[in-house]
């Protein structure tokens, strides 16, 4: 699915690892793609941020 955003293959693998950061238009993109709430997508890093 084509959404106009354009992250290369090294940025998917620092996104996967933890070394760069989703911008927000690229969560609610990933939100469409996966088919899954932007909240769902964030749910482990609200649990991290609330201990």
């Amino acid at each position: 699915m084509m959404l106009g955003i354009d992250i290369n293959q090294d940025g998917i693998y620092k996104i996967e690892k933890g070394s760069r950061i989703i911008k927000d238009f690229e969560l609610s993109a990933f939100s469409v793609v996966f088919n899954v709430s932007e909240a769902k997508l964030l749910e482990e890093f609200r649990k991290k941020l609330l201990k």
